[in-house]
């Protein structure tokens, strides 16, 4: 073989390996960069759901403490959706407190009443149904915090620790 065919067919293999070696950065380069975009729109997801969150109204019943049957209303909630009411293990009504709201010259003297409620036992799938059907069906209640706590020897059993809050009027104090 002449001396400028074997100097050409080395070169051609050196770039065709320069080549590869590009290829693959460029591969290694793209799915970086499809799993940064993913967890992007994972984040902007979050981000909404959270703005979404914190833009919703409080609703407050004027002059009319809200409803003291809870338990009832959070064991009748828990069958609707198909949890089983004697994972509800706990509830602890928190005292009411004042806030007080200044809007213009006036001021209004708002309560909060506040229940803990803890379950036993149950699937994030069925705190999220509870969830919804609570919302839905006891609107002066507002869900305030959610704490799960895994169990374990239980792959998908959770300890659920759920806050809710309603806020009145107390037209009596001034």
């Amino acid at each position: 073989m002449s001396r400028p065919v074997l100097t050409l067919g080395i070169l051609s293999c050196v770039c065709a390996l320069l080549l590869a070696i590009q290829g693959r950065r460029m591969a290694s380069a793209d799915q970086s960069f499809q799993a940064a975009h993913s967890r992007l729109l994972q984040t902007r997801s979050t981000t909404n759901q959270l703005e979404s969150l914190r833009t919703q109204d409080e609703l407050i019943s004027l002059g009319q403490r809200p409803p003291q049957d809870v338990i009832a209303r959070l064991r009748s909630t828990m069958s609707e959706v198909g949890v089983d009411p004697r994972r509800l293990t706990g509830v602890q009504a928190d005292t009411s407190t004042a806030r007080r709201v200044v809007v213009g010259s006036q001021a209004d003297r708002f309560q909060v009443q506040s229940v803990r409620a803890i379950l036993e036992g149950v699937t994030p799938v069925e705190v999220g149904r509870l969830l919804v059907a609570w919302r839905q069906s006891q609107r002066l209640w507002t869900t305030t915090t959610l704490t799960l706590t895994h169990r374990s020897g239980n792959e998908n059993r959770y300890r659920a620790e759920l806050g809710f809050s309603a806020v009145y009027l107390d037209e009596a104090v001034q």
